[in-house]
């Protein structure tokens, strides 16, 4: 099993793809990818995985974890955020849509 995360080129998946044994000898490929077009090329179009946007509830414990390093388990989850950042944390999280990348960054 070989892992490949975040390939963003259809040109770099063709240069380096030979250098892969085949599957026939049991051989598999893991590959993530942020761009669809890479994932289709690499010719496994039925097996590619869309990963869904998080709810709004997991999206904000989340957000709060690496926002204010809120890790502990006594605080109630809606405490993590300073009433003052309320307003502009949750206007933030409305912009990311739920895709974890885009607020964990």
């Amino acid at each position: 099993l070989l892992v490949l995360d975040d390939v963003w080129s259809i040109d770099l998946w063709s240069i380096i793809r030979g250098a892969f044994p085949s599957n026939k000898n049991g051989s598999r490929i893991v590959l993530t990818t942020r761009n669809e077009n890479v994932a289709t090329s690499v010719g496994i179009g039925s097996h590619v995985h869309r990963l869904q946007p998080l709810d709004e509830k997991d999206a904000w414990t989340l957000f709060c974890k690496r926002a204010f390093s809120n890790n502990s388990i006594e605080n109630p989850p809606n405490s993590c955020c300073p009433n003052e950042l309320r307003p502009v944390s949750e206007a933030i999280l409305r912009k990311c849509d739920g895709l974890p990348l885009a607020f964990s960054s």
